[in-house]
């Protein structure tokens, strides 16, 4: 635009210029935001050949970068915090096809009427749409509740969360920050023996882009789906609690790459929360197989345990607490605190408000056949520690980071089970304030609960029968 033109349009039409000139900083902003997600790309490229002995200290000098968020990534404007939220219209939801996400999107069709625009790799958006669908198929969620009226709101977004812009031409990443009045972000690469390094354009970088979308042409409230295991494994020195409202930074990294990378990202979010975005955090601790049907990700904590502890014909003796969430209910309150008003800018750590003993467990799996002997912890964990070494493949092998900081030690009893995470006492306030009147009570963690669990794994091949078991 040239310096006369741009007088003319002053004298004519000053609100004109004025949102062109806005335009264009916002359109700059935008190229600005992506070459410094880029260039960190680059620079997190070129420390992957670096010599190994070099590697350790690049390693923290990469979590202090990737801690950083953009400048740029602010949002245009203020947004007010009000006690009123109009619904949305159109909803941006990424991992719809994963274990929690699709159910998310099942409670998201439910409790509102909006659009849910699902971010999905596909070749093309009708075999996106044929991929959500078969989730909700698999985890039997395409029933009579869920109307044909519903299945039309699903819009697939086709893109990638670990490409630059999701993966979108420049001018449909504007389009979809211009139509998206809210997002959830829930995807994330899930590998538990995987490093930082190969998570981190999936779950760090795209959680950066999708804040820049989220500031980008109006505030979109942000609900980023984080994860209990961000937080240590033992309380640290001096804390008896650790409260829902502390932050992160003050605790130090995690072990393994996966929950590095959810630490990191959630930094991330809450940077963008003390920039403006209206942002909320929910924390779920362990989350289960749905309360009715049964329906289970292979990957969940309970299942691995209970096929671990059948594979090895042992578990250790003495209690550890279960706090289980199952998955219809942390999804929906997920969606239920999300359209509280007053749930914008807290944290929520989703684990069951009454843990029970996991010796609950083995009487429905006796009761189905499988003859667990037990055994003292350190016995068990010399067992664990063979799978470490020599059977990836094994149920329990993504879990032995978790029992692995709980070794027995001298002035420990022998008969006592070191082993649960969830032993750490966590501060659920905000979430008990918020659901203790809510129109959904939270289901009982009951030995017909871990029956129902047992009978859904046993159907779909996921546990050995029974009798093949006992004569083994």
């Amino acid at each position: 635009m040239t310096t006369e033109l741009t007088a003319k349009l002053k004298a004519h039409k000053p609100t004109v210029i004025a949102l062109f000139q806005g335009q264009l900083q916002e359109q700059a902003s935008e190229q600005n935001t992506q070459a410094q997600i880029q260039e960190s790309r680059n620079q997190h490229s070129e420390r992957l050949q670096a010599p190994p002995e070099e590697r350790l200290l690049l390693k923290q000098e990469q979590y202090r970068a990737d801690l950083k968020l953009a400048e740029s990534i602010r949002p245009v404007c203020a947004w007010a915090y009000i006690d009123t939220i109009q619904p949305p219209q159109h909803i941006l939801l990424t991992g719809a096809t994963g274990f929690l996400g699709v159910f998310l999107l099942r409670e998201l069709l439910q409790q509102t009427r909006a659009k849910i625009h699902c971010l999905v790799r596909a070749d093309s958006v009708a075999k996106g749409h044929h991929k959500i669908l078969d989730s909700l198929h698999r985890y039997q969620l395409c029933d009579r509740a869920l109307s044909s009226e519903a299945q039309t709101r699903i819009v697939p977004v086709v893109g990638d969360l670990a490409r630059p812009n999701l993966g979108l031409p420049p001018e449909a990443f504007a389009a979809l920050s211009q139509t998206i009045d809210v997002i959830y972000h829930n995807a994330a690469w899930v590998h538990h023996a995987s490093p930082y390094s190969r998570l981190r354009d999936t779950n760090v970088c795209g959680t950066q882009t999708l804040l820049q979308l989220a500031c980008q042409a109006h505030p979109k409230p942000f609900h980023y789906s984080s994860t209990l295991s961000v937080l240590p494994a033992q309380l640290p020195e001096g804390k008896t609690r650790m409260y829902e409202q502390d932050p992160l930074s003050q605790y130090p990294v995690p072990k393994g790459g996966y929950t590095q990378s959810k630490w990191v990202a959630e930094q991330l979010v809450t940077q963008a929360g003390d920039r403006g975005l209206p942002i909320t955090l929910y924390r779920p601790g362990p989350i289960s197989g749905h309360s009715q049907t049964g329906v289970f990700n292979r990957d969940d904590f309970l299942y691995r345990l209970m096929q671990g502890y059948i594979q090895l014909g042992s578990a250790p003796v003495g209690e550890m607490p279960l706090d289980l969430l199952p998955v219809d209910y942390v999804s929906w309150a997920m969606v239920y605190l999300s359209r509280q008003p007053r749930s914008l800018g807290k944290t929520f750590h989703l684990i069951h408000p009454h843990p029970v003993s996991s010796e609950l467990l083995f009487a429905p799996l006796a009761e189905a056949g499988y003859s667990i002997q037990r055994v003292s912890y350190q016995a068990w964990y010399r067992q664990l520690m063979a799978i470490a070494h020599q059977d990836p493949s094994h149920a329990l092998y993504p879990l032995v980071s978790l029992f692995s900081s709980r070794r027995q030690t001298a002035a420990q009893p022998e008969s006592t089970a070191q082993a649960a995470p969830s032993e750490v006492p966590f501060d659920c306030k905000n979430t008990r304030t918020a659901l203790d009147a809510a129109p959904k009570p939270c289901p009982a963690l009951s030995p017909g609960l871990f029956k129902t669990y047992i009978s859904a794994m046993q159907q779909a091949d996921a546990l050995p029968p029974a009798r093949a078991f006992s004569s083994a």
